[in-house]
């Protein structure tokens, strides 16, 4: 039986995001549609829905609309929202507009010319990892000469579930969802790993399986650290396989 009737559980939610007209809006669209697309927290369906508010000499400002499961996660949902806006735009290389309210002299404001986007090196992905923040500016070094970037079209298997990476997989661009089943007919979706998200720790330290069969949603880059560069590092500091 049905209870046509009940109310409806669901909450709708919105947040403002206001970037630097550095980029076409079509492609602020698509990094924002890529920020909601990759969260763990909001639902499915409906789908989320990106919508460009304003534009001009100052800002792009973009509205983005999705929808919880209920009240309460209406703060973590938020938070994780704005989270993943913030990764998408460094990793594309997008920038967050000044404030309406802040006095701007416009021959200031950044272009698509004169605009200097994050530039999301090995180190720099890294160095904002929270696990490698207890390491020096050497071994940030260190780890960073040794990656080896990866690159996945979309729908390609990076990994499958019961496969042992020995490497340790930090994820530069793009969406990677994580699966779950028998065979490819009937794999269920579990999560999404998005940029900054790392994978491979389990065979890394462990050498356990991947629980999850991993597939590029969208084109993906990943920053590869194999074994052999990691290895000194686990040794110096036995806490951060912990932490992994």
């Amino acid at each position: 039986l049905t209870n046509v009737s009940s109310p409806e559980e669901s909450h709708g939610l919105s947040v403002t995001i206001r970037l630097a007209p550095t980029k076409m809006p079509a492609i602020v669209a698509d990094v924002m549609n890529a920020a909601l697309q990759s969260s763990n927290t909001i639902l499915r369906e409906p789908p989320p829905v990106v919508a460009i508010k304003d534009l001009d000499a100052t800002a792009i400002e973009v509205d983005l609309f999705f929808r919880v499961a209920n009240v309460g996660q209406r703060i973590p949902a938020t938070n994780e929202i704005f989270d993943l806006v913030y990764r998408h735009s460094k990793s594309a290389g997008l920038l967050l507009a000044m404030p309406p309210s802040s006095s701007i002299v416009m021959s200031e404001l950044p272009t698509e010319e004169t605009a200097h986007p994050p530039n999301i090196t090995p180190i720099e992905l890294i160095r904002a990892i929270p696990v490698f923040t207890m390491l020096t500016a050497d071994e940030h070094e260190t780890l960073a000469a040794t990656t080896t970037v990866r690159t996945y079209r979309r729908g390609d298997i990076v990994v499958r579930q019961g496969e042992m990476l020995t490497s340790l997989m930090i994820v530069r661009t793009g969406i990677i969802v994580r699966l779950r089943g028998e065979d490819d007919a009937r794999m269920q979706e579990i999560g999404r790993l998005a940029p900054g998200d790392f994978f491979g720790e389990t065979g890394l330290l462990a050498g356990i399986g991947e629980m999850f069969t991993l597939r590029a949603m969208t084109h993906v880059v990943v920053y590869e650290i194999d074994q052999k560069s990691f290895a000194p590092l686990l040794l110096d500091r036995p806490e951060m396989a912990e932490d992994l």
